[in-house]
């Protein structure tokens, strides 16, 4: 799924007063003009700033924001870049997905995440939780089990049998699935009464 071709109208609506507020303005002054939450506000300019659309200055609660000249005759807003922001555990589940997606003939948690440029900072409950999504949403068939005799331990295979694109599929704090990929939830969980 590409970004949006146009800003939301919460961007719209920050872009708009900056541009029209003629002077500085906190983030404060922002969320009260806008009435948007002070973290989207925070990160929609962070990410202007970040582009050059913004300057910055001051420190703290006290640090003001101002639509840099050149850019006071755009009326539309840009539309901020939402992979300057990833987080580590977005980072893992992308090259863990990378990986599954590679990995065609079945691979082990340990196999998928050697198989990621970033191994060494992906941790054994990020490829756990990783593979447990997968399999209670249906991605992934169990090739083997894991077995454990006189000693030895075989590890769990997988292979992928839903490849839904180049975007890692994400629980949502209502634990859904949702797939990027497909813009649609994948996967609900019952109901226990």
């Amino acid at each position: 799924m590409s970004a949006p071709a146009t800003a939301t109208p919460g961007q719209q609506a920050i872009w708009d007063t900056l541009r029209d507020s003629g002077c500085p303005l906190t983030t404060a002054q922002i969320v009260e003009v806008t009435d948007m939450s002070r973290a989207s506000v925070q990160w929609v300019l962070r990410s202007w700033r970040e582009a050059d659309y913004i300057t910055a200055s001051g420190a703290g609660n006290q640090v003001t924001y101002e639509m840099r000249l050149e850019y006071l005759e755009l009326t539309q807003a840009p539309v901020p870049d939402r992979k300057m922001w990833r987080t580590p555990n977005e980072d893992a589940a992308q090259h863990l997905w990378n990986g599954a997606r590679q990995l065609k003939v079945g691979w082990s948690g340990g196999e998928l995440r050697a198989h990621s440029p970033i191994a060494d900072q992906i941790t054994d409950d990020q490829v756990r939780n990783f593979i447990n999504l997968l399999m209670r949403s249906g991605y992934l068939k169990v090739l083997s089990k894991a077995r454990s005799r006189s000693g030895r331990s075989t590890p769990a295979r997988y292979r992928l049998i839903r490849d839904t694109g180049p975007l890692p599929p994400q629980e949502k704090r209502m634990r859904v699935t949702y797939d990027p990929n497909l813009a649609d939830i994948t996967h609900v969980p019952e109901v226990q009464e």
